[in-house]
């Protein structure tokens, strides 16, 4: 792990390119980054793209696991890193060495990202993270269909969120996609997640992939926090395709 990543998480502090201070909000945890890790060394993925910087957690992770080739870069696009963020996540990259790999787009995905369509640009794996309403979150991977590679990967953060949930069931029902992993764990000890965990450590065994995707069809998604997909094949539907979601 970058030592930059690595002091951070520790300490759960970050510093600004100011030198002041923060507590660190906001952010994937360690083992969710582990997870997107995990699928972007098993998919060799070379190009990255993420929609929502923040802190630069999650772009941290994504970097320290791409397959670093004269190809490799990192596609970033959040409109909010200098109002919100002041540019910490921008300065954590280049504090971690990685500043040359970063493509930053200071503008809305739905703006930034036709742009990188009418680039032809090709990506291999992308994480979904902006902003958490159905729409724009349907607008997010609408684009990101468009330039990700067949056999990539498009992962989708707060899956817990009814616009997201609803999304996921839409990708699994009508697109070309698969599920092929999962990452989630509820925090604090609330009945529910105490619950939740009882069931989930009896069903563990039984849970394949195939099951969990017909769960996140029925909009069952337990403690689950983000799922990612592979692209199957291209978008061969045609103009009255639909499938109830």
């Amino acid at each position: 792990m970058n030592n930059v990543l690595k002091k951070i998480m520790e300490s759960g502090i970050i510093k600004g390119p100011d030198g002041k201070l923060k507590p660190l909000h906001g952010h994937i945890d360690f083992s969710e980054g582990m997870f997107c890790q995990e699928i972007i060394s098993k998919t060799k993925s070379e190009v990255g793209l993420e929609v929502g910087l923040a802190y630069g957690i999650s772009a941290l992770f994504i970097c320290d696991a791409l397959i670093k080739t004269a190809k490799t870069r990192h596609i970033v696009i959040d409109p909010y890193q200098f109002i919100d963020w002041d540019g910490i996540g921008l300065n954590n990259l280049k504090m971690a060495g990685y500043e040359n790999l970063i493509e930053f787009y200071e503008l809305p995905a739905h703006i930034a990202l036709p742009q990188l369509e009418t680039r032809k640009v090709k990506v291999d794996f992308a994480f979904i993270d902006g902003w958490h309403t159905f729409d724009y979150a349907l607008i997010d991977f609408f684009y990101i269909d468009k330039i990700l590679r067949v056999g990539g990967i498009v992962a989708l953060d707060d899956t817990c969120m009814r616009g997201v949930k609803k999304l996921c069931k839409y990708i699994l029902t009508n697109r070309a996609y698969s599920l092929v992993g999962y990452w989630g764990g509820l925090k604090g000890s609330t009945p529910k997640s105490i619950i939740y965990r009882l069931i989930k450590s009896f069903l563990t065994p039984f849970l394949t992939t195939k099951r969990i995707e017909c769960f996140v069809k029925l909009g069952f998604f337990g403690g689950i926090r983000c799922i990612a997909f592979r692209k199957e094949s291209e978008d061969t539907r045609d103009g009255v395709f639909h499938r109830y979601f």
